[in-house]
This record gives structure tokens, C-alpha cells and sequence, in this order.
């Protein structure tokens, strides 16, 4: 009879044997399994072909699964993607561990890194909110030369509140205010929701209004290569996109990029007409108040990393500012580089 993670979970203290193997999942289970993990959308089966467009395009990309050994069966309590590239091994995002198998992080990786061999890592992303490992790294024997870049990934942690009436009344006085504006301001608002494919038809409009966006707050930005780097990460992430537009009438006020990945929901774009100053909040809080239904009130709305390199530039004070109005949460985590075995 096969081992449940549930009795894996009684035997973990016992016994921390971790075998690694190839992954021959199908991309629907392997998609599963990441977001019981509460993963990111870079763990994703397609995601994980996203960090090639960031370090090495001619890598090649091996999914593993983590099995820990309990008595004489073994059962699968976690699954990584990694880059091996021609200089470097780079993790898709994180080692995705069950939940109750968490403490077992160690194990797996030491696993992992014997699996692949000498050579400069790279660990982590700015999107997960899984907590940093680089102390948990250090004590791992043949890891030399680490280096850790730590980043706060600000999110909603829906769990926090009881309803979403009660998580609303804990935001700030402005960003309500905001709201309640737009809904003075237009008469009759709708949604035009987008999701797979047809995505693609509306990223060039929602650049358009990003790029404005930028030119307006002083910041030095490139049409094409906005839409350059949306469309690559659209391809790779197209079955958890959600693009949702603002109207009124046959206008569309503003517009909002997002991907569902489990019960995470990740804020990845968005923008309004300079016109209609107010319907950017009135747009955010639809899509927080979906993601918290969606999510029964588990979830998390991701807003995006904060690594701390660029306090002081009234752009990114601002861009912090906004997202603490919509009470977010500090979840502290890392980016590791190091060499292994060598």
C-alpha cells in the first residue's frame, strides 16, 4: 500500500532520506502540485521556461520531483524546475514543498544540488512568498561563496481578516475615497474581462497607457520594450492571465494584467487615462475584492517585491506608498547565488 503524505508527515523526524528524480508529470499535474504549494506563477510548468529569457536562452530546463523515503516506500512531498545553463544553474523560482513537509527544505535541496553537481546556483525570485532560505543555505556543507539579496514581496494576506467588508475598513481613508469618487463620477461602470489567448489583444493598450504612465511620473521607459517583455511573460503564463478593462460606455477607463495561479493572484500591470484619475483604485479594488471571494479568504494579492535599491526616488516612494494603502504585508525572502562542490 503506497504511503499517504500524511503518514510521510508522521515519519519526517524520523528518517530524512530525500531521492531525487526526473519529473514525467504532465503539465496540469505539475501545476497542481505548485499550487498546493502556494508557489508562485513562475512555478508553474510553462512559467518555468521564463527565467531563459532572463539568463540563458540556449539552457535547457529539468524538472525534478522529491521523494522522501519513508520505511520501505517513499512519498513525493516536493518538485523544483532548474536552468542548466552553459555558466550557471538557476532555480525557477523555489524548491516547492506540501505545506506539512516544510522543515524538510534542507534535506531536499542538499538532494537536489548532489543530483546536479558542482556549479554556480542561483536561488529564488522576487515574486514567491515562500521565507528566505539564505540561512538554512549557509549551513548546508560544499556551499561556499554565498550571497544573499533580500526583497520584501508586498502582498495582501487575506487570512488576516475575517470578511472582506473588515479587510476594506483597514485600508486607508484616501484609497476608499477613491473609490467612492469614481463611483460618483460615471454612471454606470463595467468590466471587459480577457483570459488565455485572448490576452494578447489587449496588451498593446495597456503598454500605451503605461508607457503615458511613466512619461508622467518622470520615468524613463520604452514603448516596445514594455510590451516586448509583457508579451514573453503572457506566453508563458497565458492560461493564468486575467486582463480586465474599466468601462463606461464604449470607453475603456483602465485597464488591469494579473495571473491567477492557485489561490495567489499576482498584480502584474495596470493603468488608467490620465482623464480619469480615480478609476485606477475603483478597478483594483473589484480585482482584490474577486481574488478575496475567489480565494475563500485564503489567498494572497501579491502587489510586487520591494528590494530596497531604489528607496529615495519619489517614483518607487510612490509605488510603495499606494501598495501600503491597500494594507499590505511584508513577506521577507531572498535571492541566493553560490557555488556548490567546487
Amino acid at each position: 500500500m503506497p504511503e499517504t503524505a500524511d503518514d510521510g508527515a508522521a515519519e519526517v523526524n524520523k528518517r530524512r532520506i530525500v531521492n531525487v528524480c526526473k519529473s514525467t508529470m504532465s503539465a496540469e499535474s505539475w501545476d497542481d502540485f505548485a499550487k498546493v504549494c502556494d508557489a508562485s506563477f513562475r512555478c508553474s510548468y510553462a512559467g518555468t521556461h521564463l527565467w531563459q529569457f532572463e539568463h540563458d536562452v540556449f539552457s535547457k530546463v529539468e524538472r525534478l520531483e522529491l521523494f522522501l523515503q519513508v520505511g520501505p516506500g517513499q512519498v513525493k512531498i516536493g518538485q523544483c524546475a532548474v536552468g542548466i545553463g552553459r555558466k550557471r544553474i538557476v532555480f525557477s523560482d523555489t524548491i516547492q514543498l506540501l505545506p506539512e513537509f516544510e522543515e524538510c527544505w534542507s534535506d531536499c535541496m542538499r538532494a537536489v544540488l548532489d543530483h546536479l553537481g558542482p556549479g554556480l546556483y542561483q536561488y529564488g525570485s522576487e515574486w514567491t512568498i515562500a521565507p528566505c532560505r539564505a540561512q538554512a543555505a549557509a549551513s548546508l556543507a560544499g556551499i561556499v561563496e554565498l550571497r544573499s539579496r533580500l526583497v520584501d514581496v508586498q502582498a495582501i494576506d487575506f487570512s488576516r481578516w475575517d470578511d472582506f467588508e473588515t479587510y476594506y475598513k483597514s485600508v486607508s481613508t484616501n484609497a476608499r475615497r477613491n473609490v467612492k469618487k469614481a463611483e460618483k463620477a460615471y454612471d454606470k461602470l463595467g468590466f471587459r474581462e480577457q483570459t488565455g489567448r485572448a490576452v494578447f489583444r489587449g496588451l498593446l493598450p495597456l503598454q500605451i497607457l503605461r508607457h503615458r504612465l511613466f512619461a508622467r511620473k518622470g520615468v524613463r521607459s520604452s514603448l516596445a520594450a514594455l510590451l516586448v517583455r509583457s508579451t514573453i511573460r503572457t506566453l508563458a503564463t497565458f492560461r493564468y492571465n486575467v486582463l480586465v478593462g474599466l468601462t463606461h460606455g464604449p470607453h475603456t477607463l483602465a485597464r488591469y494584467l494579473g495571473i491567477n495561479f492557485g489561490r495567489n493572484y499576482f498584480y502584474m500591470e495596470a493603468a488608467a487615462e490620465p482623464e480619469h484619475p480615480y478609476a485606477a483604485s475603483y478597478l483594483l479594488h473589484e480585482m482584490i475584492s474577486r481574488s478575496y471571494t475567489e480565494s475563500n479568504g485564503r489567498g494572497h494579492f501579491v502587489m510586487g517585491p520591494d528590494d530596497h535599491q531604489q528607496r529615495g526616488t519619489p517614483a518607487w516612494d510612490g509605488l510603495v506608498r499606494s501598495r501600503q494603502q491597500w494594507n499590505v504585508s511584508a513577506f521577507p525572502t531572498s535571492v541566493l547565488t553560490f557555488h556548490y562542490g567546487v
